[in-house]
């Protein structure tokens, strides 16, 4: 074997040694806790996904109000990030064009391709949000025109002690609601409430 050889296997053995640190900071432009949506209809499911890497293996959780469980299939690869969750016993899977601290894409559902965005934060401002949150609670006087009256409710905000989450009891005379999807974006608090 002559010296060019040698030197040439020399070589492809330092790449194949180097090559996971190569990839690994390919990661870089996607680790991180990012905000994201899920357009269903007239209705946005709001969630997180986590995004880590360790000895050049990408890892990630996805979480909402009922906790975080590890993503499927998860991959990045360009600006394409994939990774798939499983919802009711049906795995589906997302893809989005990751842009900087932002990614667009689509959920591919059974009923049909559901538009997710996201948004790259950091834990600062996830600590301001909960700040924010618990800026709210109390007890709030509410007046609503419905039918041409006036409506007075009260709106109870609170934390839960588990789980961290905002919680709201709506009370107006004979009625008392819980609300679901309580998010609080800027100045805006929304809320959806379901009436049996």
């Amino acid at each position: 074997m002559n010296r060019f050889h040698r030197a040439r296997i020399a070589l492809l053995g330092l790449t194949l040694l180097l090559s996971p640190f190569a990839h690994a900071g390919d990661y870089d432009a996607v680790t991180g806790i990012w905000q994201m949506s899920v357009q269903m209809g007239t209705q946005t499911n709001e969630s997180t996904l986590t995004l880590s890497e360790a000895d050049g293996v990408l890892k990630g959780m996805a979480g909402n109000e009922r906790g975080a469980v590890p993503v499927q299939d998860l991959s990045f690869k360009e600006n394409t990030l994939r990774w798939a969750v499983t919802l009711r016993g049906q795995k589906m899977p997302i893809e989005v064009t990751v842009d900087g601290d932002s990614f667009e894409g689509a959920l591919k559902s059974p009923i049909g391709s559901l538009p997710v965005k996201g948004k790259r934060v950091t834990e600062e401002e996830l600590a301001a949000q909960q700040r924010a949150i618990e800026g709210l609670v109390g007890d709030w006087e509410v007046y609503s025109e419905y039918d041409g009256n006036t409506i007075e409710s009260k709106i109870r905000i609170s934390i839960d002690e588990d789980d961290g989450d905002i919680e709201a009891l709506i009370m107006s005379p004979g009625t008392r609601v819980m609300a679901r999807r309580i998010e609080l974006k800027d100045d805006t608090l929304r809320m959806v409430i379901g009436f049996p």
